[in-house]
């Protein structure tokens, strides 16, 4: 079943139990609850970069590193949540992740104590 599916059917008690994605957006949009489990592991964001891109800007793997540890299942969950059911674009939404956690301004800094 498309997991869009199952998220419809446990909202609308065609389904009791579903598997899905902790940080799925529709979790939130449908009311649903999130069971804690000790087998599946946790679904963490992880930075995808070609090393040719790497190759070209070293600096990056700095700045990717910053966001290590930053994003949380609620927070990936909100973004997932602006993505799927209101619609916006994932670049809208990565920029104003960054301004709400003060990316921008702690990259500006880093550079002016370099």
């Amino acid at each position: 079943m498309a997991i869009g599916l199952v998220y419809e059917a446990a909202a609308t008690g065609n389904m009791d139990a579903v598997l899905g994605y902790s940080s799925d957006g529709r979790v939130a949009a449908y009311d649903l609850t999130v069971l804690e489990d000790d087998f599946f592991p946790p679904y963490d964001a992880s930075p995808v970069i070609r090393n040719q891109l790497f190759d070209e800007h070293p600096e990056l793997e700095d700045v990717l590193a910053r966001l290590a540890n930053t994003v949380t299942t609620e927070q990936m969950q909100e973004m997932n949540y602006k993505g799927d059911v209101e619609l916006v674009s994932p670049s809208t939404i990565a920029e104003e992740f960054l301004e709400e956690n003060s990316y921008f301004e702690d990259a500006e800094q880093n550079e002016e104590d370099a």
